[in-house]
């Protein structure tokens, strides 16, 4: 153990110097980050050494030398100086972390430093009033009655720091919470130590290892930095711009790479990494106002504060011409097309999510091109308030099941009906089923609404007596996700038993997309349901896979032919048509027919496309020319009209 004639121990800020400079060390030989938090952390862990260097340089003075007041003073000023320096450089250390600085003008700075120049005011004038610190009549170093003023000082940056540090800490996890934490508490700790042990100097040591647990919990880059890129990673995005979502002068450029994992495939994961560095090292040298992230799988972020707009516009055509020639080496060269957009944050997004939604959005287009960021928002919102419809619609059951006529060619009468489901909301008023019904099948809420349908139609079939009116049956569309569902068999079952009906009452319509998705799981379902009476149609026949093999071990009694199909043989405007399209639809129907197949046409709108059915033998027609899809009372007034 060290000592001086003082009995000063200095032992632990040469175990602090130690520290110090092995942090020194990971942050100047492994840095690559550059920000301003990581900055004012390496000057708080040089005000640390360089205090310690000068406590130990000040106790050594007054036992070398005990009448050169002169030299101790110097290093004692040097110790109070620069260690005070580091509550002020903590706080300045959390604002820029915790993004806060973005939002405080220049005055505000100034007023944060005053209470650290006051301190410094206070050491520059010591020797006239002594009241900092003095020597007694033996010799001996003391601290003045304004010495507490230090300490109070200290004292409110550390508190402000530990506010700011607990307000803020949604956008820092509890794990890089918790060195901020330490340190202040190790701070502390040591000084309530120094009062019972004056000569015990454990103050630095204590700091040097709150800074050691900030170097491996905070500064370390492995946490922020995409190891392939080289860039700053996703977690880094998310916690930057959640302080930019507060700030009036943010801005994102958004770059987007289309099927990234297209690329793994065909030239292999190394080369695409390689590339994806390439990308990512060419956009971080844009401007030095923008930094770049990697947000994952081929989606890049440029952002910055106070950034001009015409610096953002040059920025935009530099990406474009750039894209528009190849990436990579002499040996492998690949051109990428690119999807970018500018965005001003919060003024035009003010949420993570709308953010996180722009940033991510699939680019899939064969061209670069600029997204409208405006338009994006408001599809997804639309989307959002469209799920909020579907679930309340789901609760409330306030879906409706509308039915359209087919009619029979050789009686003209309504022969069977298709039940197809609607949503009303009191908020977005009619929703079109080909917007909500691909939602609900993303989001699995479609099996509940196909249930509900499939009910609805059972009760309908019931308390109408379809059937005394000439109804055969009613067709309930099943979507690809139900036809995958180990539940469909057996909730149907129970349903048909609830209502006492015969199966043979409903035709099941399937899609050549649900034949194509999980054949095993499909097969089975169709085979259960084929043994509890339901019949099948195929529906949208010629717009999917028109895969004949799949039809063959289908027990199928109708193929419903899609509208498009019908429209581009004989249009509904005009009656004309491109004679291939007639060709296809002719012998289509021809096939099926000789195949043993019942025909069914949909979008049937004019009486000249109903004449060439009829001349073609279709046996059923479905369309605007007999009627659209109407409520149940209507269409049962329908049918009575027609059939009776």
């Amino acid at each position: 153990m060290l000592e001086t004639g003082f009995n000063y121990n200095f032992d632990f800020d040469i175990a602090a110097i130690v520290l110090l400079l092995f942090t020194m060390y990971h942050i100047i030989r492994k840095k690559g980050v550059g920000q301003n938090a990581n900055n004012i952390y390496l000057m708080i862990v040089l005000a640390a050494f360089i205090s310690a260097v000068g406590d130990i340089f000040s106790v050594v003075a007054a036992a070398a030398a005990p009448d050169n007041f002169a030299l101790q003073d110097f290093w004692n000023y040097v110790f109070l100086g620069v260690h005070n320096s580091m509550p002020y450089l903590f706080l300045l250390y959390v604002l820029q972390l915790f993004s806060i600085s973005l939002k405080y003008t220049k005055r505000q700075f100034v007023l944060i430093a005053l209470p650290y120049l006051f301190v410094l005011l206070l050491l520059a004038t010591n020797n006239f009033h002594r009241k900092v610190f003095y020597y007694d009549f033996l010799g001996m170093y003391e601290h003045g009655s304004l010495f507490v003023v230090l300490y109070a000082i200290a004292a409110l940056y550390m508190v402000v720091a530990i506010i700011l540090v607990f307000r803020h800490r949604k956008i820092f996890p509890l794990e890089k919470r918790m060195p901020l934490i330490l340190f202040i508490v190790l701070g502390y700790a040591a000084v309530v130590v120094q009062m019972f042990y004056p000569y015990l100097l454990i103050e630095l040591f204590f700091q040097s290892l709150g800074l050691l647990g900030m170097l491996f919990n905070i500064e370390n880059k492995d946490d922020v930095i995409n190891p392939v890129t080289g860039v700053f990673n996703r977690y880094a995005f998310v916690n930057r711009t959640t302080a930019f979502l507060g700030n009036a002068n943010a801005v994102e450029i958004a770059v987007a790479l289309p099927d990234i994992y297209y690329y793994n495939s065909t030239v292999g994961a190394v080369m695409t990494d390689m590339l994806m560095h390439e990308v990512a090292q060419w956009l971080s040298k844009r401007d030095r106002s923008l930094r770049c992230y990697d947000c994952g799988n081929g989606h890049f972020a440029l952002c910055g504060v106070d950034v001009e707009e015409d610096v953002v516009e040059r920025i935009k055509e530099e990406i474009f011409e750039r894209f528009l020639q190849p990436w990579g080496d002499r040996d492998m060269q690949t051109f990428f097309p690119v999807r970018v957009c500018s965005m001003k944050i919060p003024e035009e997004v003010s949420t993570m999510e709308n953010l996180l939604l722009i940033t991510d959005l699939v680019f899939s287009g064969k061209e670069s091109g600029e997204l409208d960021v405006s338009q994006a928002i408001e599809k997804y919102e639309r989307r959002i308030s469209v799920e909020r419809a579907i679930k309340d619609a789901l609760l409330g059951r306030r879906f409706q099941v509308w039915y359209q006529p087919i009619i029979e060619r050789t009686t003209g009468e309504v022969h069977s009906a298709e039940a197809l489901v609607r949503l009303f909301d009191d908020e977005l008023g009619f929703i079109p089923p080909d917007e909500f019904i691909p939602i609900a099948e993303q989001n699995g809420s479609i099996l509940e609404i196909g249930r509900f349908v499939f009910e609805e139609v059972c009760r309908f079939s019931r308390d109408s007596f379809v059937k005394g009116v000439g109804i055969d049956y009613i067709e309930v569309n099943l979507s690809p996700v139900q036809c995958m569902s180990t539940e469909l068999v057996n909730t149907f079952d129970e349903i048909i038993k609830k209502y006492e009906l015969d199966a043979g009452q409903i035709n099941l319509e399937i899609t050549e997309t649900a034949m194509m998705e999980n054949k095993n799981q499909f097969m089975q379902n169709v085979s259960s349901l084929l043994n509890l009476g339901f019949n099948f149609s195929l529906d949208d026949y010629g717009t999917g896979y028109s895969n004949i093999s799949y039809m063959f071990d289908m027990p199928l009694t109708i193929i419903k032919i899609d509208k498009s199909i019908l429209w581009r043989a004989i249009s509904p405007v005009d009656g004309t048509g491109a004679e291939n399209a007639r060709v296809v639809l002719e012998n289509s129907i021809a096939m099926l027919k000789e195949m043993g197949y019942k025909t069914l046409v949909e979008g049937v709108e004019t009486k000249g496309q109903l004449k060439e059915l009829q001349r073609m033998g279709v046996d059923f027609f479905q369309g605007f020319f007999y009627s659209q899809a109407i409520p149940s009372d209507g269409f049962l007034n329908y049918v009575r009209e027609v059939n009776i």
